[in-house]
């Protein structure tokens, strides 16, 4: 059987949406204060089509990356504990979507285009310290799209011909990336709050 079957999509990533907040002075002093992360799957390789096992030689395209879900992340003081502020050693909140990559083409085939980065928004009402180490953020949040799949390699058909390798498809774009921010950030980096897409 020369049937070559395009290789699937990834699998979807899942919706994050959560809140934290500070309680007591037990809550305080993590290596990371919450972190949310949304991926989507990378698409499944294209087959190969090999024209030796007396197939045509093409193989069939790369499947699609899926997209990153969208990540909500809501950081709040207990007003009744008196506490304001929350120390870290490391980041204070860190959000991310990611889209999946896309798979790469089977022989003289394309590649798969990259899933595209989910929305991503955080909100903070908590005073945020990250300063006992350097290279850390009080709030970093990112989504970034997949990268486009390989395309095949070239190779000879079935009947002894030369044929071109496929195309590298399109890497995807990020979502759009949102901090609200109502407390004092204070970090070791010149800007404490850092968006990126």
């Amino acid at each position: 059987d020369c049937t070559t079957i395009p290789g699937g999509e990834g699998k979807a990533a899942t919706t994050i949406n959560v809140t934290q907040t500070v309680l007591s002075q037990t809550s305080l002093g993590w290596i990371d204060g919450m972190v949310g992360s949304s991926s989507g799957g990378t698409g499944g390789v294209g087959g190969s089509g090999d024209a030796a096992d007396g197939c045509s030689g093409y193989g069939s395209s790369g499947g699609p990356g899926s997209p990153g879900g969208s990540v909500t992340m809501n950081f709040n003081v207990n007003s009744s504990s008196g506490l304001t502020s929350s120390p870290f050693s490391g980041t204070g909140i860190l959000a991310q979507s990611v889209g999946g990559n896309g798979g790469n083409g089977g022989t003289n085939m394309n590649g798969g285009i990259g899933g595209v980065g989910g929305t991503v928004i955080v909100t903070n009402n908590v005073e945020i310290s990250t300063t006992t180490n350097a290279g850390y953020y009080g709030v970093y949040a990112q989504s970034f799209g997949g990268m486009g799949g390989t395309g095949g390699s070239g190779g000879t058909n079935m009947w002894g011909q030369s044929t071109p390798g496929g195309g590298g498809a399109a890497g995807s774009s990020g979502g759009t990336v949102v901090i609200y921010n109502y407390a004092n950030v204070s970090t070791s980096q010149s800007n404490p709050l850092y968006a990126l897409s």
